[in-house]
């Protein structure tokens, strides 16, 4: 019988895999058949939650990162109200990214840097049907926030599960994986696996039944969605990012 590929891609974890230049895929991983989700000069793949175009006005490219603004919030009263009624006119609310293409069994690889007091993350099984971006979350926070919840904090399925480690490198990239394998679903943090769960499992409909999303449906089953980058506004960084399409490849 062939090796777990959960088990053979945890031999691949190291901060090496992501590469030394970034957006870029080695030869190693070309033959493996990851895909590049980002090149650092595009946003081709990517647009906005329910929307077929790219938000500009609330996400950039700079220096090889999908960048997300701050939000008019951020600022003064007056300014943040006037510039959130411009946008509306404009039809040009803020919006989460979304890939083109949907997933079910993956391995997603990224790097993320967030502002001081930011807060922001990544969601998968996102299904645009629903109407909101509800997905189960891996969370991105600055530690500088307080009193978070440990189901909070980095790494975290968001208001779920909490990760065994949330400890980042604060004012630099880190490393973000999701890992999902069939009913398994890993979270992994600077090379560290933080937090396992099972699709389905009383554990997960109890973590659920405690949360705010106790009331959608089916939220504890593994689906086919698109992976998603939420604006949350706050200031974060993306970059480097990959995906391995394990469908056929989990025991």
């Amino acid at each position: 019988m062939a090796i777990s590929v959960l088990f053979w891609l945890s031999m691949a974890a190291s901060p090496g895999l992501f590469g030394e230049s970034a957006n870029r895929l080695t030869a190693d991983e070309v033959a493996e058949g990851w895909r590049l989700l980002f090149d650092g000069t595009s946003v081709d793949g990517w647009r906005g939650f329910r929307r077929q175009t790219f938000p500009h006005h609330s996400w950039v490219l700079e220096d090889g990162c999908l960048k997300n603004l701050s939000s008019p919030r951020k600022n003064s009263f007056l300014r943040s109200s006037l510039r959130r009624l411009k946008h509306k006119l404009a039809g040009r609310r803020r919006r989460d990214l979304i890939t083109l293409a949907r997933y079910e069994d993956f391995d997603f690889r990224f790097e993320w840097k967030i502002s001081p007091g930011g807060n922001s993350g990544v969601k998968y099984f996102i299904l645009e049907e629903r109407g909101r971006a509800i997905g189960h979350e891996y969370q991105i926070l600055d530690q500088s926030r307080p009193d978070q919840d440990p189901d909070k904090k980095t790494a975290a399925f968001y208001d779920v599960l909490p990760a065994s480690n949330n400890e980042i490198r604060g004012g630099e990239f880190n490393q973000g994986r999701i890992v999902v394998c069939g009913d398994r679903v890993e979270h992994w943090l600077n090379g560290e696996k933080v937090l396992e769960y099972r699709s389905g499992s009383e554990e997960l409909k109890a973590g659920i039944q405690d949360s705010k999303f106790n009331d959608v449906p089916g939220f504890d089953e593994s689906i086919r969605g698109h992976l998603l980058l939420q604006d949350h506004g706050d200031v974060v960084w993306f970059r480097n990012l990959k995906v391995l399409d394990l469908t056929g490849r989990c025991e």
